[in-house]
């Protein structure tokens, strides 16, 4: 965000309100007519305003009539999804994991428990947002940017502007704290700013910066997803039977990362974690990828984010339910002897149960 250039225009851009949404007409007078704005541009990701200074381009976006196409836009809200996904998750889904009968444990066992566990969509909220500035001088490119796909990116750019990749250069910039926000299968936000660039002629270096509007809405987000928990205990109090079912988008399906991240129509981060750390004799974990037009992401620590939450906190109701510790029950399940020894030190430096 600090690169200066000579002669450099700044851009404000103003994205459809809903994702799929495309302009439809932009009456731009009133944002020429803002000091400093130089020229509206149209181009497929939304109205961009080019100006002498940032708040300049800020104030002519805010100046924008613009009429949107949103007949083909993802329009559902989150309550609507979250009814949608909780009803994929009342039946099996693709397996992930199975041990023993879960249905017949679960049938017969002397208590049970069931559990909804629902995830919002997630901004990842950088403390810099997306940003990036584009030079072009004698054929040659320059871009400064944070990215963390930087043969991607370039690339992307260059195909955008039709420019060989040996007569570009990256000048790397630190991320701004994006914790993968600056990593995304389609590198659309490299795509949008050489587009933007684009758009202007290439003769006059710009920076192109989200706001943090833009940054909030503009997607990317780690999924919305809905557990479904299923537990039973026996007469002991011993867990005898588990079922969890996942419902969410795959931000790996439809990119050119599917092959990477689904498997036989699995996709692993939507259940990370599920089945490796406790051993429970009658096991099922399955999901349902669930369609969507809100563009998805990893986030933070990818899957664990949701399914840790839910696995653990429906493991403290079901241990609870049969009366035993939370510390105690966990070891007796726990399937590393170096996770048992973890948890028994953190236990023992809390005076846990003392």
């Amino acid at each position: 965000m600090d690169i200066r250039r000579p002669g450099m225009l700044h851009t404000a851009i103003l994205h459809p309100p809903a994702f799929g949404g495309k302009v439809a007409k932009v009456v731009d007078g009133a944002a020429l007519a803002v000091p400093g704005v130089v020229a509206v541009k149209t181009i497929p990701q939304g109205v961009v305003v080019y100006a002498k200074d940032t708040y300049a381009a800020m104030k002519g976006r805010a100046a924008l009539d613009v009429t949107w196409d949103l007949s083909k836009a993802e329009q559902r809200t989150s309550e609507q999804l979250y009814k949608s996904y909780a009803a994929a998750a009342s039946a099996h889904g693709k397996q992930v994991a199975k041990e023993g009968d879960s249905v017949a444990a679960l049938a017969g066992a002397a208590k049970t428990l069931e559990a909804t566990y629902l995830f919002p969509y997630l901004a990842h909220a950088p403390m810099e947002p997306l940003d990036a500035v584009l030079e072009m001088r004698d054929g040659k490119l320059d871009v400064w940017m944070g990215s963390q796909f930087q043969v991607g990116e370039m690339g992307a750019i260059c195909g955008t502007l039709g420019v060989p990749m040996a007569n570009a250069r990256l000048h790397e910039q630190f991320a701004g704290g994006s914790f993968g926000r600056r990593a995304t299968p389609a590198m659309e936000f490299a795509v949008e700013a050489a587009t933007a660039f684009k758009a202007h002629g290439t003769t006059t270096p710009i920076k192109h910066v989200w706001s943090r509007e833009n940054d909030i809405r503009g997607g990317r987000y780690r999924p919305l997803c809905v557990h479904k928990l299923r537990g039973g205990i026996d007469a002991a109090g011993n867990i005898i039977g588990w079922e969890q079912i996942v419902a969410a988008q795959s931000f790996f399906k439809g990119t050119a990362m599917e092959a990477m991240g689904v498997k036989n129509g699995v996709d692993d981060a939507l259940t990370e974690g599920l089945s490796e750390a406790y051993a429970i004799h009658n096991l099922h974990i399955s999901q349902h990828i669930m369609e969507g037009g809100v563009p998805t992401l990893w986030w933070r620590s990818v899957g664990n984010t949701h399914t840790a939450y839910a696995m653990e906190s429906f493991l403290d109701r079901l241990l609870e339910l049969g009366g035993k510790d939370p510390v105690t029950g966990r070891l007796a399940l726990m399937k590393e002897a170096r996770l048992k020894t973890v948890l028994s030190k953190v236990a023992e430096i809390s005076n846990w149960g003392k």
